[in-house]
Parts: C-alpha cells; structure tokens; sequence
C-alpha cells in the first residue's frame, strides 16, 4: 500500500538538469544531430550515475522514485504487461523502442528488433509519444530510469510502509521501463533491469518523485 506522492510527468530534461547542475552529462546532447534529427534540451538526460540524480533530485525537494512507485504510476491501473495491453506492437504509438528505424541508422548488427518503425535511432524529446491512462510519458522505451531501491530479491528484502522502498546489500541498483535500443520485452511493467549505481550510459536517465507529507 503506497502512499500519495507526485510523479513527473515526463522524463528529467538536458535543460532540466543543465539549469540544476549547471552542465549536461549526456552523450546524445542537445545541439547534434543523428539519422537527420537535431536533438535539444528537451530530450532526456542520460549519463548521470545514480548518486548524482539523487543528490540532484534532493536539491531540488525531490528523489528517485521506489520501485513499487514507479510500477504503480507505469501500469497506470492496468494489469497486463504494458500499460497499453498484452500486445507489444500496441506500443507503437506509446514507446521509443528499438524498432526498424534503429536498426537501419546505427542499431547493432547482432541485436533484434521490433517490427515497426517509430522514427527514432537514439532517445526522441519527453512526451513525443502518446501517455499512458495516468498522462505520463515515456513510461515504456526512451530511456531507462533509475529507482532508488536496491536490486536484491523481492524475498530477501522488506518493503517500507508508504513508499514501498527495499533495502539490498551492494550498490546495483533497479532500471525501470526499457530504452531506446532495447525491445519491447525490456519495457514490460514488471521487468526489472539492472545496473551499477555508477553507471554512466546512454540507456539510463530518471523521472523524479516528490512524496506528499502531511502537515
């Protein structure tokens, strides 16, 4: 049971971060292009490791979201396992995945990819998809997002009352929602992917909450 909190209702922006921090990590920055299309600072930062989005989402009165809190707000009270329904070319209109269009401008030889061509290569500006039921986007694909959990077994670890938070030795940490050159396997509700806290790549940026306190 979680309690009230605030969500973002787009992905953490280069502009975002770069007016926070006062520089922009990411590798796909604002003012270059790929496969003719000019990025800004409306795309998605990426390359930040999970100790610099929390210090920077506390500095700004917020945090990371849990896992319980980010599956909550991704499934926007659905079930099944996307938030668009039990079939992945659903997610066409929803999710920047790896699709066709990755693949014939840079994708990697070795990977697979979806059917379907969402005019993407590399992560596209937040909101350029449909939302989900909740009105958050980019929920499924773009980028990955971190969580503040720890990436221990849902047995080992117990859950805190309201947000749900799991505590787990070591410093990997969860991923939530699946990125741009990852299929649509990768940006089901419930997959969980990991990473090193100091991970720096392309495929990770963060969506922050702020938990509502009473007074």
């Amino acid at each position: 049971t979680l309690g009230p909190f605030f969500v973002s209702k787009f992905e953490m922006t280069q502009g975002q971060w770069l007016r926070a921090t006062g520089r922009n990590p990411s590798h796909y920055a604002a003012g270059e292009s790929a496969a003719g299309k000019e990025r800004t600072l409306v795309h998605p930062v990426e390359q930040a490791d999970f100790a610099e989005c929390m210090e920077t989402t506390r500095r700004l009165g917020m945090t990371l979201p849990t896992e319980a809190q980010w599956e909550y707000a991704a499934r926007a009270g659905t079930r099944t396992p996307w938030s668009t329904g039990v079939h992945p070319d659903d997610l066409v209109r929803y999710a920047n995945i790896a699709d066709q269009f990755c693949r014939l401008n840079g994708g990697l030889t070795t990977s697979t990819y979806e059917s379907w061509n969402d005019g993407w290569a590399v992560h596209a500006p937040v909101g350029s998809f449909f939302p989900n039921a909740f009105g958050l986007y980019d929920a499924h694909g773009n980028v990955f997002e971190w969580c503040r959990d720890g990436a221990g077994s849902y047995a080992e670890a117990d859950h805190a009352p309201g947000d749900g938070f799991r505590t787990a030795e070591g410093t990997t940490r969860v991923i939530r929602g699946g990125g741009f050159s990852f299929r649509a396997i990768h940006a089901r509700n419930s997959f969980r992917g990991t990473a090193p806290g100091e991970s720096r790549t392309t495929n990770i940026g963060l969506r922050p909450v702020r938990v509502v306190s009473p007074r």
